[in-house]
């Protein structure tokens, strides 16, 4: 699908690189399924699609503990289905977190993405994703984990990258996201 495949086939799984055909991951644009979304932007922040521990949750939730205690108005949605994952839901209910624990059909897989200003892919690993198209076809910013897989995806712009794992980075540029949605907001030049 990417450059990434194509290095994994060949350095991973000794697969020799004139056997390799390239067949490009397609720009899913869910602007084209016709949905209507509220346009008003109920989250600061998101989190879409199965929560489980190599999605970086645990990563997420500690950089949303640190950003909240000094902006408290922040709001975060996780919404998916969990995955072999315990997350103690009353630990986060002062900290403007909205959890929707469930299978998201199309639509609500839309509507998520859609409710908030920025979505975060805080992944600690991973070979191929749709998700980045989604999110930006909807007109929605985007934070991701420097992992490979996205370090290497064109749709995602190098200043939206954090430092994969570390819940440090991941808070400074959820703080920077944030600053920079909010300047927008008040129609000053960002």
């Amino acid at each position: 699908h990417n450059n990434n495949s194509i290095n994994e086939l060949i350095n991973i799984y000794n697969i020799p690189k004139t056997k390799v055909l390239y067949h490009p991951f397609p720009i899913m644009d869910l602007k084209k399924m016709g949905y209507e979304y509220n346009k008003e932007k109920l989250y600061d922040f998101a989190f879409v699609g199965v929560v489980r521990k190599s999605k970086g949750i645990n990563v997420l939730l500690e950089a949303w503990t640190k950003f909240i205690s000094e902006y408290t108005q922040g709001k975060l949605l996780i919404a998916g289905i969990l995955a072999g994952e315990h997350i103690d839901v009353a630990k986060y209910q002062s900290k403007n977190v909205s959890f929707n624990f469930k299978y998201l059909n199309d639509y609500e897989y839309c509507k998520s993405i859609n409710s908030a200003k920025c979505v975060i892919l805080p992944y600690l690993r991973g070979t191929n994703s749709g998700i980045p198209s989604s999110i930006l076809s909807l007109g929605v910013d985007i934070i991701a984990s420097d992992i490979p897989m996205f370090k290497n995806n064109p749709l995602i712009p190098e200043e939206s990258l954090f430092k994969s794992e570390s819940i440090d980075s991941l808070y400074a540029l959820i703080k920077a996201k944030y600053l920079l949605h909010s300047r927008a907001v008040l129609g000053l030049r960002c």
